[in-house]
């Protein structure tokens, strides 16, 4: 588990773009990190909703563990929270982490 916080001190310093970041949930769709930001790490996300009822935090680990990979969703930009944006999603699941890790545009 010490490489596992050693990666996520790493990928969460990389930033793409204006919006852009790499977020990651374990098994219980606990927060493990997005981007720096320490909101909601350490805290189950699973019954998180967007717009449209999508679950999202739970799909991003679903697709992840069962290699299909995307989700689809809705959510604000984090350079301004009041506008709304669909956005697709791509994670993977690492094992040994116990990690769904993924980005979004």
């Amino acid at each position: 588990m010490a490489s596992r916080e050693q990666a996520i001190a790493i990928l969460s310093r990389i930033k793409y773009g204006t919006d852009g970041y790499f977020f990651a949930y374990d098994s219980n769709v606990v927060r493990l990190f997005r981007s720096d930001s320490p909101v909601d790490v350490g805290k189950s996300l699973i019954d998180r909703r967007d717009v449209n009822g999508v679950y999202i935090n739970r799909e991003l680990v679903n697709v992840a563990k069962n290699n299909t990979y995307f989700v689809n969703y809705s959510s604000p930009l984090p350079s301004n929270d009041k506008v709304l944006v669909p956005k697709m999603a791509y994670s993977f699941y690492l094992p040994k982490w116990d990690m769904a890790l993924g980005t979004a545009i």
